[in-house]
């Protein structure tokens, strides 16, 4: 008979060969991809009573590294300002294409809501299906009064220096005050400006990607030389 020390190691052993075989895994590229055993991040985050979900449950499956960035931003947020982070979307249980997404594909992405200096609680999206984000704080390239600047840099400075980041997308009026911001040092300012790029649709929320985690062997990081360009921005 096995001795209960014996028993619980070999139950931990098992345990684990069965988590690893499971973990969720990106696969293809950012516009052409597909999620192995799709991690159930909204069930994980909403435990976490920093995090509102403004997105429904088929749309917030991910790798295990992103829902882990969020939670440990969300954490980070409520230390240092009391205030809870709005998470959309990320990803189907499968990845491949997801409304009107071009990436979202494969577990590496995220919606999140800007901080406002005063917080709302319904908006523009309130009706929506997905990615109930409360308020548009760029209008043509002009960032609303409510935009909290110094707060919102400082959770792009927070992810550029704890997690392999790979783009954050923003609106114009978010990176043209970024560029003119003077509140984190030149080194801060050019580390995080060489991952932030503008694209259309993100004037209420950025969008974080990560790189593929280590062991992803079927995940592509490479990103089409256009994606690289600011959409209708000039800075």
């Amino acid at each position: 008979m096995l001795s209960q020390s014996v028993f619980i190691v070999l139950l931990n052993l098992v345990s684990n060969s069965v988590y690893a075989a499971e973990r969720a895994e990106a696969v293809g590229t950012i516009r052409e991809g597909k999620l192995l055993h799709g991690f159930n991040a909204h069930s994980f985050l909403s435990k976490n009573k920093n995090v509102q979900l403004v997105s429904p449950e088929e749309f917030q499956f991910s790798t295990k590294e992103i829902a882990d960035l969020i939670n440990d931003l969300a954490g980070w947020v409520h230390e240092k300002w009391n205030r809870p982070i709005l998470v959309g979307d990320m990803s189907l249980k499968s990845g491949g294409k997801m409304a009107s997404h071009k990436a979202h594909q494969n577990g590496l992405d995220v919606d999140v809501g800007y901080l406002s200096i005063l917080e709302k609680h319904s908006g523009h999206r309130s009706q929506k299906f997905h990615n109930k984000f409360p308020e548009i704080f760029d209008d043509s390239g002009k960032l609303s009064s409510n935009f909290d600047k110094a707060n919102n840099f400082q959770i792009f400075k927070f992810l550029v220096e704890h997690s392999d980041i790979k783009m954050i997308l923003v609106s114009c009026g978010v990176k043209k005050a970024f560029v003119s911001d003077e509140s984190l040092s030149k080194a801060e300012r050019a580390k995080i400006r060489s991952k932030l790029l503008v694209k259309p649709g993100h004037e209420d929320h950025f969008h974080i990607r990560i790189s593929c985690p280590k062991g992803n062997t079927k995940c592509d990081d490479s990103i089409p030389d256009f994606m690289w360009q600011d959409v209708n921005c000039k800075i």
